[in-house]
């Protein structure tokens, strides 16, 4: 049976580039998804709608053109309908900055190579993680962290243009211009850690910030999060433990933390600025992660 398809466009994505290749866009979606409609949602506001309409009219598949910041605006979207529609199945075209959860999946940054892929795949049920924080609720399928990430990502927000090395200076940059959270971490309501903290990620993917392999035990499937903490240090210490995560063995330096959750609680001296999936912004001084197993169906 062939499954209704809708690819949703954040012409913004990419620095503008989802929009330049809205063309590419259209014929690559009609080559390998055929009679699929292309959806452009030209600001946040628009993609609830956008929703409901195209599953009113039968569509069950939905494919999402933009970076991590995309995927998640329109994954929270679509959460809400997943209780009167458990079919809905959900893809990325990854065009953005960081790319992180593509780049778990192995999915093909080359537009043409993308769609081929995904048309290919086989939709499975993946579980997400949830952030909770006073009246908030926020999902994300990648990571959820606070502290060292937040001033990140503002920073590649202003940077001009993305280029190689451009997660790597807005890292250096928030890593010394940062005022450390003093945090109480408890795992499945076990306290753990009590500290000043330089990050914290709880993550249901593998690789965050650019490529870095922050869980390379993560697994999509096994109803946990892995939490990584990164205790207060010097920031030469710190930059040392980062280099580590890059390329995936850094859990056994001696400035980390490595726990399995189902949830995470903290509570701080002071708001707390989170990042789930590359979108940041100030939360309360009390924060909840934790797991939503088997949330949504995933191409992958």
């Amino acid at each position: 049976m062939t499954i209704k398809t809708a690819v949703l466009v954040n012409p913004h994505a990419g620095n503008g580039r989802a929009g330049q290749s809205l063309d590419d866009i259209r014929q690559h979606s009609s080559t390998h998804f055929p009679g699929s409609e292309v959806i452009v949602t030209q600001q946040v506001e628009d993609i609830a709608p956008a929703i409901t309409t195209a599953l009113e009219n039968g569509t069950r598949r939905f494919l999402a053109v933009g970076g991590d910041g995309t995927n998640n605006t329109f994954i929270n979207t679509l959460v809400p309908h997943l209780a009167t529609h458990p079919d809905i199945e959900y893809g990325n075209v990854p065009m953005g900055s960081g790319r992180d959860f593509a780049r778990m999946l192995g999915t093909p940054f080359e537009m043409e190579a993308c769609f081929r892929w995904l048309a290919q795949r086989q939709a499975q049920p993946i579980d997400m993680g949830v952030l909770r924080y006073d009246d908030t609720e926020h999902y994300f399928v990648n990571t959820s962290s606070i502290g060292l990430s937040y001033g990140v990502n503002e920073n590649v927000k202003q940077a001009n243009g993305y280029y190689p090395w451009t997660f790597a200076v807005a890292t250096l940059k928030a890593a010394f211009e940062m005022d450390e959270p003093d945090v109480t971490l408890k795992v499945n309501g076990e306290t753990k850690y009590s500290g000043k903290v330089f990050l914290a990620v709880m993550s249901n993917g593998s690789t965050f910030g650019g490529g870095m392999k922050i869980a390379p035990h993560a697994d999509l499937n096994d109803e946990l999060l892995e939490v990584v903490i990164v205790e207060y240090a010097p920031v030469v210490q710190v930059l040392s433990a980062l280099a580590a995560v890059y390329r995936g063995n850094h859990l056994n330096h001696p400035k980390l933390r490595y726990f399995q959750a189902q949830q995470v609680d903290l509570t701080a001296n002071k708001p707390l600025g989170c990042e789930t999936d590359g979108e940041s912004w100030m939360a309360g001084q009390s924060v909840q992660v934790s797991i939503a197993p088997h949330k949504i169906r995933y191409i992958m």
